[in-house]
């Protein structure tokens, strides 16, 4: 038996309400009241005593306000038919924010306390600036809304109707960004009833709403997945719903009179009040572990001590981590549903001996709470290690070579050596760069070293680029960027080198110096590559899901001609971050996560493409750590129980690399699956070839690559798949090839159709023809020429009148009998 609550009535009979004003601006903490009497009251928040009150809002109006919403330095108020606003701390300056013919019943203001968000019985949600009172925007939402809820960031509005319909809104394009029908249940459009959501304090990370039978459902922020359903009490319809001030915890209300408080974490009921009458308004004291309640009776109250002291508060501050060991629970642990029987810690309730127990559904579904979201993950400089106990670390570590940073142990300036893998190339020795400015990003090119330092009390960040060889004296260039400008990552290509910076900004420079350009970033960039004359930018396209997925995008340049080559969004595994990104041998980006998947982008079909996945490859618990990435094999270095390579020590050899081949992805078994690897790590590299002999070249590796894969198809009897093999091949030889394999293999049918195509191809002379989308069905491939070849061709010794040449897939008529 739950103890019960005193009641008082402040403002007379009637609706009443109540709110804290929040940290931040004037009056901040102050508790605001109002209610039937049409007057605003500051009161004591631990006494509830007035203060401060204004005069009547409306004299001589029988109605009087029954909503109530504050924020920094403004409090708003509600009447049927307007919407009001007064300055705190002291209830002054009061003006008329909007009107209507019909009654308006749900309100909210922005967290700045700039605009105000009206609805009502009238279709539309306006907004409103509080200073001017014009109408900004209005959404297009159905009539008969009775809540509102601006995100804690101000850029989504959720909005509930009458009939239970959710509905979130962008407020910079008024359109709405998600809806869900018939979530909670229908409302009297007569009444005055309420159905207001609630968004999580970290952020907006999480919307609470009320839902059907008794439930509270979540959905995540962005991407909008129902993430919890809280089953509060069966058969009861919740109304109301608000988060503790550091989101541990959740209060709801419903139309039973009941208000239930549960922890997210763990789902433990915490407790349950009856009320005398539904409850109007519930907020949690942002100090304290107190809950103060309204009611439609004008009633108001203070529950104390609502979460045990053996949990956090709700008004603590804490990390996931710590929150979760407080409650007794892991950060990801599941919420089981409660059983047929009553059990300790489930909800409490008000009510006697001979009525109905209210309590947790029996039998609820298990889910999982989500942690809050992830910061968007930092800045990093491809093929970078963290400093080892001793200061030192690799800046750089790629298919070049190597910059290593030593520091000293004093804290004097450090040294950055350059070294390279190929030293037969790289026969002259670099100097060693003395590091004064205390560089903590670098990247070895072709050309020469860039590197970056972060702005210090005495000094701006700098960028400065050192030539490999320099023909002529002061060759090196250094340049400081502005005050609260600073370099994130660095690359450099043939021609120039390139540095993004905290403004979102993209500088691009020639390797003397000169400034060919700044480019501004849609967001915070994540990482910078160069290969050639390529430059490629990842950046925050925005916030992470709840899982840790970021959401990234990326662009290309060729900096030569001043264009952008592609944009466009960087697939990622679910939950994971980007590592790395490189430019292949081939001129191809890639980018690996933090799942061990590679991808390339730049092929055929204009979209990204699986080319690694250490899954696949581990055998053991090893880490493969990428170098270089090629559309045939990868350079990595091979780690067993650690990420990332140590710096050598004296004569210690450098990590060795490792060269593993391309996976791209195919299905595994059947007959012929490591040629059909092989087959496809050709094919790549035809569609890579930037030149005619490159070209010749790739099409010969993918005829004899197609050949094998043709022999290993025709032992297993897949004569088909053969056929279709041979259509795609781009020289007469290759097809020659495949008609003496199907003859070796006594594949008498598959001979005389694999003789058909190569009589097309020397009839044609399609010697190397991109393959073309054949009009045979089943997707098969045909070069060009034969794909475009005019309806009258002929074959050899075709009658005068025949038809082109027959589809070899077509069955060969039998011969007639004698």
């Amino acid at each position: 038996m739950s103890k019960s609550l005193e009641f008082a009535k402040h403002h007379g009979e009637g609706r009443g309400c109540v709110a804290f004003a929040p940290a931040g601006g004037p009056g901040a903490g102050l508790l605001v009241t109002t209610g039937a009497d049409g007057r605003l009251a500051i009161r004591d928040a631990q006494a509830v005593q007035i203060e401060q009150a204004s005069n009547p809002i409306a004299p001589g109006e029988a109605a009087g306000a029954h909503r109530l919403a504050v924020a920094p330095g403004v409090v708003a108020v509600l009447q049927d038919s307007a919407a009001k606003a007064f300055t705190l701390p002291d209830l002054s300056s009061p003006r008329l924010l909007a009107g209507g013919v019909l009654p308006l019943r749900a309100l909210a203001l922005s967290p700045s306390g700039a605009t105000l968000a009206v609805a009502g019985d009238d279709p539309g949600i306006r907004l409103l600036a509080v200073g001017s009172s014009a109408v900004l925007r209005t959404l297009a939402s159905a009539p008969y809304t009775r809540g509102l809820a601006y995100d804690p960031e101000g850029v989504y509005l959720a909005s509930m109707g009458a009939d239970g319909n959710l509905t979130v809104w962008d407020i910079e394009s008024g359109r709405p960004v998600f809806s869900k029908k018939g979530l909670a249940s229908k409302v009297d459009i007569l009444s005055r009833q309420l159905c207001e959501p609630a968004w999580h304090p970290d952020g907006g990370s999480l919307l609470a709403a009320p839902g059907q039978d008794g439930e509270v459902v979540v959905y995540e922020r962005l991407s909008w997945r129902q993430t919890a359903v809280l089953s509060l009490a069966r058969g009861s319809s919740q109304r109301l719903v608000a988060f503790s001030p550091n989101g541990l915890y959740l209060a709801a209300a419903d139309e039973d009179d009941y208000v239930r408080v549960v922890a997210l974490q763990g789902g433990q009921a915490l407790g349950a009040r009856l009320l005398p009458g539904a409850a109007a308004c519930l907020t949690w004291h942002p100090s304290s572990n107190a809950l103060l309640l309204a009611t439609e009776n004008g009633e108001f109250t203070r529950w104390n001590g609502v979460v045990p002291e053996d949990q956090p508060g709700p008004h603590e501050v804490l990390d996931v981590a710590s929150a979760a060991a407080s409650l007794g629970a892991e950060p990801e642990n599941i919420l089981e549903g409660g059983d047929d029987d009553e059990e300790e810690g489930s909800l409490p309730s008000d009510s006697g001996p001979d009525e109905p127990v209210h309590g947790r559904r029996r039998g609820a579904g298990r889910f999982r709470f989500p942690p809050r979201a992830p910061p968007p993950q930092a800045a990093f400089q491809p093929g970078s290690t963290r400093p080892d106990r001793s200061g030192r670390s690799y800046l750089c570590f790629n298919a070049l070579g190597t910059l290593t940073l030593r520091r000293e142990p004093g804290g004097g300036a450090g040294v950055i050596e350059t070294s390279f893998h190929d030293t037969a190339r790289h026969r002259r020795r670099v100097p060693l760069i003395t590091d004064h400015l205390g560089f903590s990003l670098g990247h070895l090119g072709t050309q020469g070293v860039v590197l970056a330092s972060p702005a210090t009390e005495d000094a701006p960040s700098t960028i400065t680029f050192r030539p490999h060889e320099g023909w002529a004296a002061n060759s090196d260039c250094t340049k400081a960027l502005p005050d609260g400008e600073e370099a994130l990552c660095v690359a450099s290509g043939d021609t120039f080198f390139a540095a993004a910076t905290s403004a979102r900004l993209l500088r691009i420079f020639s390797l003397s110096g000169l400034q060919l350009c700044v480019l501004c970033l849609a967001g915070p960039a994540v990482t910078l590559t160069a290969g050639g004359d390529s430059l490629a930018v990842v950046w925050h396209a925005q916030r992470p899901d709840a899982d840790g997925t970021q959401h990234l995008r990326y662009s290309t340049y060729a900096v030569a001609a001043g264009a952008e080559l592609a944009q466009g969004a960087l697939p990622l595994t679910p939950g994971s971050t980007l590592v790395w990104a490189g430019f292949t041998p081939e001129g191809q980006l890639a980018a690996q996560d933090s799942a061990g998947e590679v991808r390339v982008a730049g092929l055929r079909w204009g979209a990204w493409a699986p080319l690694f996945s250490a899954e696949a490859a581990r055998q053991g618990g090893e880490h493969f750590w990428l170098v270089e990435c090629g559309l045939r094999e990868v350079q990595c270095v091979v780690l067993a129980g650690a990420e990332e390579p140590g710096v050598s020590v004296g004569t210690a050899p450098r990590p060795t690399l490792s060269s593993l081949p391309t996976r791209p992805g195919l299905l595994a078994g059947g007959s012929g699956a490591a040629q059909e690897e092989e087959r496809f790590r050709c094919l790549w590299q035809r569609q890579a070839a930037r030149d005619g002999a490159a070209l010749d070249a790739a099409r010969r590796a993918e005829d004899q690559a197609s050949l094998r894969l043709l022999a290993e198809l025709a032992k297993a009897d897949r004569c088909a798949r053969c056929l279709e093999l041979a259509q795609q091949m781009h020289t007469v030889a290759a097809v020659e090839g495949a008609v003496r394999l199907a003859t070796h293999f006594k594949a008498t049918a598959l001979a005389d159709r694999l003789s058909l195509v190569l009589e097309e191809r020397m009839d044609t002379g399609a010697e190397s023809q991109e393959p073309q989308p054949s009009p045979i069905g089943g997707g098969a491939l045909l070069p060009r020429s034969q794909a475009q070849a005019p309806a009258t061709l002929k074959r050899k010794g075709a009658a005068a009148g025949e038809d082109a040449a027959p589809n070899p897939f077509s069955r060969r008529p039998k011969p007639a009998q004698v």
